[in-house]
């Protein structure tokens, strides 16, 4: 008899695990991802409502389409020193009240947004050079911002990659040719120091090499 009731107790100990084990993995792999995802299709539903009301006042704003258009990333800019010096000027521009940090956004307002917020967020160049040059024998061309404490001042951070070269050619040649033409210059800056909400719902910061989108576009008048 007490063999049985020994072997009962141990059976009853199994199953209480067994139970809990189960709560643990329904929290961790079922409740908590369900309730992320959901989060992220309530705020992604509200980007398209606002974006779609934003569009329709703003319609008439919209008429003239590019006639032409490049988009491409700086190449190399995590040489050197390139990396260290962006974060240089960066620190000096929130120092000097210039921009604000992840865009002036609360943890709790991170949290609403539902996205990965970067301290560099909306943070764009002011000025633009790209100089045509050879690199190895081969056609290059160089890109130049400004400093971002300091729009006087230009700095080297890297190069127009190689695949997109002639698209840029294309693009200064027709400014020095045909000046009647509209041009936008759009350098954004990307990466850095981030904030996002994990699995539960708890803001983790995250850090990126920083890098740098440009868009050329042409208009006609």
């Amino acid at each position: 008899m007490y063999k049985k009731k020994n072997n009962a107790g141990v059976l009853i100990g199994i199953f209480t695990l067994t139970i809990e084990l189960i709560v643990v993995m329904y929290k961790y792999l079922l409740y908590t991802p369900i309730k992320w995802i959901i989060k992220q299709i309530k705020n992604h539903s509200n980007k398209i409502s606002t974006l779609t009301i934003s569009n329709l006042s703003t319609k008439k704003e919209y008429t003239n389409i590019p006639v032409k258009s490049v988009y491409f990333k700086v190449a190399g800019i995590t040489y050197g020193d390139r990396q260290e010096l962006i974060k240089k000027m960066l620190k000096s521009a929130f120092n000097l009240g210039y921009y604000e940090k992840y865009d002036g956004m609360t943890n709790a307002e991170i949290k609403d947004c539902g996205d990965t917020i970067y301290e560099a967020n909306n943070i764009y160049f002011n000025k633009l050079k790209l100089l045509p040059t050879k690199y190895e024998d081969k056609n290059a061309i160089e890109v130049y911002v400004d400093d971002l404490s300091d729009e006087n001042k230009l700095v080297m951070v890297g190069y127009v990659p190689k695949r997109n070269i002639n698209e840029v050619l294309y693009f200064l040649n027709s400014k020095e040719k045909n000046p009647e033409y509209k041009y936008k210059e759009i350098v954004n800056l990307t990466g850095g120091k981030g904030k996002r909400v994990n699995f539960d719902d708890e803001i983790e910061r995250v850090e990126l090499n920083y890098g740098i989108d440009i868009v050329l576009e042409i208009y006609e008048q």
